[in-house]
């Protein structure tokens, strides 16, 4: 929470909407196209009779001309009073309260709730039960979006949604273009009216939230301060918020009213005579502060662990950003950055330039093609507008270091012994030879796609005993690993009959089958 100091400023007007006012000049910073010193100022609006009821007018700052809004069909002005105008961003559409009847169908002798479309040049009456009878209540303090699509008004009306027992206290309610209708906003946690009064409504320029201030302690859980709250309903997800909380969204004991959302739904601001909004408060007086609601995402998993994969077998993760935040966050790209940012790559990103709303997702598809052995690690960088943005997901890939083992592990010279390779870079050349003794001359053994060779390898005849090791290495011509080994024992042989000693000790695919003839 913040107080007015540290206000920051998200609207700016883009129309006047006035009330029988006059502008002797420009508003500051917004200049004046006939300004200049050959030119004489023109007077802003002409006058509305002081004796007469009051109208709303509409005063264009470019023409220099202005409008009467509050008029009836037949283009007479009200014979009641109209007021409390709020206008959509061009100035297209302009909503007022008014007493008069505007429309022959409005008998109701009530204060209704008027569109005018300047299109039309017509005050349409939106203050109407769904059977199309006029409204039981005075219907007042219209605020309306930016495009004019969302009107929201209080009203004592009982049969503007009916079924829900209204009871004749003040309520918060949104018309909707798109639909014509007309819904409750100020709704208990079960969907009943609020039980206390509730007015003051603000709108923002996308017509996605509305704020106002409310005697109801139904409208969330644990509401126990026992005065006027300041709440947030989000229309496209039904859900209503107290803003008007201090820190760790503790309530306070004294008042809150007179909302007024940003543009963006995200940060309202409200005056209010509690001290525990924005600690220290300690003057004592009534203070306007400024609830802000950031956007904000939660990303998983986190961190992506993709295993041990073979070298150069690729394997794929996906990512989901889920909206957390009130208002809805914007997303952007995603990248990969990191300690070995080539061996992983973004598939797939379908969050790119999408909106989350609260509980909405979308997800990324990473693939990992990891390109040498060993532990591979990059960051996945997703850029948003939460405030936290980027966020960083943490990649872990991996590959197990290339191995060579000799079956059987020992045996007397004369021994065909069998090598195999797991995990070494498939199609990789590789060359094998004894670190000492007699090594036979074989070409390079080719590694296979699955990044295993198996080959045999022989101790000659009359070599010497005793332990050595199998020299594994890159020949030229192929990718390149580290040099591995493996160790092998060479034994004297057994006593056994002449010719037979070596057979003995053969890996069993490769043993002979004597046959006595």
């Amino acid at each position: 929470m913040h107080p007015v100091t540290r206000v920051r400023l998200r609207l700016l007007l883009s129309a006047i909407v006035g009330l029988g006012l006059s502008i002797a000049g420009p508003l500051p910073g917004l200049g004046a196209p006939d300004a200049g010193p050959d030119r004489q100022p023109k007077p802003a609006l002409a006058p509305v009779p002081p004796d007469g009821p009051t109208q709303v007018v509409v005063f264009d700052r470019l023409a220099r001309t202005s409008t009467v809004v509050s008029h009836d069909q037949a283009g007479t002005p009200g014979g009641e009073s109209s007021s409390r105008p709020s206008g959509s961003a061009d100035g297209s559409f302009v909503a007022f309260e008014s007493a008069a009847a505007l429309e022959t169908a409005d008998t109701n002798g009530r204060a209704d709730i008027y569109l005018w479309d300047q299109s039309l040049d017509r005050a349409q009456r939106i203050t109407v039960a769904r059977n199309g009878s006029p409204a039981n209540g005075d219907s007042r303090d219209p605020s309306i979006s930016g495009d004019g699509g969302v009107i929201a008004f209080n009203s004592t009306a009982r049969n503007l949604v009916p079924g829900i027992g209204l009871d004749g206290t003040n309520q918060v309610f949104a018309w909707q273009r798109s639909s014509g209708g007309i819904a409750l906003v100020s709704s208990a946690l079960d969907g009943s009216p609020g039980g206390g009064g509730s007015i003051g409504a603000s709108v923002s320029a996308d017509g996605r939230v509305i704020g106002f201030d409310s005697a109801a302690a139904d409208l969330v859980e644990n509401d126990t301060n026992d005065a006027r709250d300041v709440f947030l309903r989000d229309l496209g997800r039904g859900a209503t918020i107290r803003a008007s909380v201090g820190p760790e969204a503790r309530q306070v004991a004294a008042e809150s009213r007179r909302p007024s959302v940003s543009g963006d739904g995200g940060a309202v601001a409200f005056d209010s005579t509690a001290s525990g909004l924005a600690p220290p408060d300690t003057n004592r007086v009534r203070d306007v502060f400024v609830r802000d609601l950031p956007p904000a995402v939660v990303v998983t998993p986190n961190p992506v662990d993709f295993g041990v994969v073979p070298l150069g077998t690729p394997a794929s993760q996906t990512v989901t950003v889920l909206g957390i935040g009130w208002t809805p966050v914007a997303m952007t790209s995603s990248t990969i950055t990191g300690e070995h940012p080539g061996d992983f790559v973004v598939a797939g990103d379908l969050c790119a330039t999408q909106v989350l709303a609260y509980g909405a997702s979308c997800t990324i598809a990473v693939l990992h093609v990891p390109s040498a052995t060993g532990a591979r690690t990059a960051t996945l960088s997703i850029t948003d507008t939460a405030l936290d943005s980027p966020q960083l997901v943490t990649l872990l890939g991996g590959v197990p270091s290339a191995q060579v083992r000799i079956e059987p592990q020992l045996g007397p010279p004369g021994i065909v012994a069998v090598a195999i390779g797991e995990h070494f870079p498939p199609g990789s050349l590789v060359s094998l030879r004894w670190d000492r003794g007699i090594s036979q001359g074989l070409e390079p053994v080719v590694v296979g796609p699955d990044g295993t060779f198996s080959v045999g390898v022989l101790v000659f005849h009359n070599d010497r005993l005793g332990p050595r090791q199998l020299l594994v290495t890159a020949a030229a011509g192929g990718p390149s690993f580290t040099d591995r080994t493996a160790d092998f024992l060479v034994v004297a042989p057994p006593l056994q009959p002449p010719g037979s000693s070596a057979l003995e000790f053969l890996a069993p695919e490769l043993r002979l089958i004597l046959v006595r003839r």
